[in-house]
């Protein structure tokens, strides 16, 4: 049923009790993701729970332009590992992405390292919803662990879900790494590739890289490239200092740590696997 909402500001500036119109009626804010605010709602119209990004912008400035496009490339985005957007509108200045809500657990928060067979399934997964966004010329430009939820299936399986793709960029070309108004790089430090880290050109590639960081920690709970300070993990990732797979898991066959292990490799053109 519909949540019993009252109103209530946003950062104590307006009532974000219902948005749309009044289509949508806001229960409570559940995170934060890529630049933005994300809110729990319940749809009016269609009876459903959806998640809903709020993203500061003005329409007439190039960050204002960007968020429309890049809203609009996400709806095009129909994958069933990737999280769904259902609309997306103005109002009061910002941006609202109405998305699929996705209930279940994300893998930051899974405490047991994945066996293999169980990550045979995961990992398939998750390639699939990355190959389909390339295959659109989509890059995430910041796949890691929070940004991926198992949602459980009344069957006993689950479903990967990409989440926040909200620092995708189309191209067809490779491009430059996004920046924020500082000029400093947004994303995940653990898991951002070198090209990244460096600012040079992204494509595909930038996704694999990340996604591997990410499978690494599956396997193990913790990530491959580690240091007390930032600048020491930049230097882990830039020097491809880790501990081998194999070493933390000696249980996995040779050719999946082997496999997971040339997905972050530090030479993009001659090992990461293109998918």
């Amino acid at each position: 049923r519909a949540p019993v909402v009252s109103s209530w500001t946003v950062d104590g500036q307006r009532d974000m009790g219902f948005i749309g119109g009044g289509r949508y009626a806001v229960d409570r804010r559940v995170g934060e993701g890529g630049g933005g605010a994300v809110y729990l709602a319940y749809d009016q119209t269609l009876r459903r729970w959806v998640a809903i990004k709020r993203v500061r912008f003005n329409p007439d400035s190039p960050y204002g332009e960007s968020a429309m496009n890049e809203a609009t490339q996400l709806a095009s985005l129909q994958h069933p590992n990737i999280v769904t957007v259902y609309d997306f509108l103005e109002e009061g200045g910002d941006l609202f992405v109405v998305m699929e809500y996705v209930a279940g657990q994300n893998l930051e928060d899974v405490t047991e390292p994945m066996t293999a067979q169980f990550f045979g399934d995961f990992a398939g997964q998750c390639l699939s919803g990355l190959a389909a966004a390339h295959a659109m010329s989509i890059v995430h430009r910041d796949i890691k662990p929070s940004n991926i939820m198992l949602a459980a299936l009344q069957s006993g399986g689950f479903q990967v879900k990409i989440l926040d793709f909200g620092l995708a960029k189309q191209m067809v070309a490779a491009q430059t790494q996004t920046v924020d108004q500082s000029g400093a790089l947004t994303g995940s430090i653990y898991t951002m590739s070198p090209e990244q880290l460096q600012k040079e050109k992204v494509d595909h590639r930038t996704d694999i890289y990340s996604m591997g960081c990410v499978f690494y920690q599956a396997l193990t709970r913790r990530t491959p490239f580690r240091g007390d300070t930032v600048a020491e993990v930049v230097a882990a990732h830039l020097q491809h200092q880790h501990e081998p797979l194999g070493t933390l898991r000696p249980d996995l066959p040779k050719a999946l740590v082997d496999w997971v292990e040339r997905l972050f490799a530090l030479d993009a053109d001659e090992q990461r696997h293109r998918l």
